[in-house]
């Protein structure tokens, strides 16, 4: 469990921002349809049909190779229909936050890179999700969206003190957490989870954002799985930091929810896929 003094830690950094970010309209909606068991595919069809800009978006993906249809889709119902209720759902989570990392500051927070980096660890959480067996897909997905907003956070609200911490991680080669930690006295972890907690999005995602780089390792499988994507991308040249020093497969965690070797080789050998998933999301 996410222990109350980190929160209340992050939070006293949270709450004494102005203009800090709301939850973005559309994903909240769609959250709210996420997280109601009696929520049908109709409910989610009127939630994106609502913002124009976000349906344009979602039906560009359904379109796109990634799902090879041979007929034209022509609309948020037979979007649903043809890919799914929980496909098209998680589609519409990534397009519903990707604005907010549209800021490129010049310096060593880059947005889109963000983004990039962010959206490949969440295809890569599908992919590990389905060889260990694990349903609650939409859970790890959005947590490999969400998971380094805290990121973005310290950037716009402590910008002087955040590029030390990430100038010091960069020049000594340290995990960014330890130098975060030694700069600021707290982590882009805790403060994403305090603002996860204060969009009141899912405990569990709220859960898994706020130990992704905790050690000793997670031992609940949807961190353990976000973890794993984490250090997929940036193993293949998706890191959210291209100065970032290479991590070490996570043999323990990908043994504990069952993934052999050859799993995750062929975890590593889906690079083009999930590049070319990145960049249809990030063209969206």
């Amino acid at each position: 469990m996410i222990r109350q003094q980190q929160v209340d830690e992050a939070n006293r950094l949270v709450v004494s921002i102005k203009d800090l970010p709301t939850l973005p309209t559309a994903l909240a909606e769609i959250l709210q349809v996420a997280n109601n068991p009696s929520a049908s595919a109709g409910d989610l069809q009127v939630v994106i049909g609502k913002d124009p800009a976000l349906a344009s978006k979602v039906l560009k993906i359904a379109n796109s190779a990634m799902f090879g249809f041979s007929r034209r889709i022509e609309s948020i119902q037979q979007s649903v229909v043809a890919i799914g209720f929980r496909r098209i759902r998680s589609v519409a989570s990534a397009m519903a936050v990707a604005p907010m990392f549209k800021t490129d500051s010049g310096d060593l927070v880059d947005g889109p890179q963000l983004w990039s980096h962010s959206t490949a660890v969440a295809m890569w959480t599908q992919e590990i999700a389905r060889k260990a067996r694990y349903q609650q897909t939409d859970l790890v997905f959005t947590g490999g969206l969400l998971h380094d907003i805290g990121i973005l956070i310290l950037n716009q609200f402590a910008h002087e003190e955040y590029q030390q911490a990430l100038a010091m991680a960069r020049d000594e080669q340290l995990p960014i957490c330890h130098a975060e930690m030694k700069v600021l006295g707290t982590t882009h972890e805790r403060v994403g989870a305090a603002l996860c907690a204060k969009w009141m999005l899912p405990a569990g995602l709220t859960q898994i954002i706020s130990y992704h780089h905790s050690d000793p390792a997670p031992v609940d499988p949807a961190a353990q799985i976000l973890v794993i994507a984490d250090y997929l991308a940036n193993s293949n040249g998706l890191g959210e930091m291209s100065w970032l020093p290479a991590w070490p497969r996570p043999t323990t965690l990908s043994q504990a929810l069952g993934l052999s070797t050859a799993d995750m080789d062929d975890l590593q050998a889906r690079l083009d896929e999930v590049q070319q998933n990145v960049a249809l999301f990030s063209d969206s």
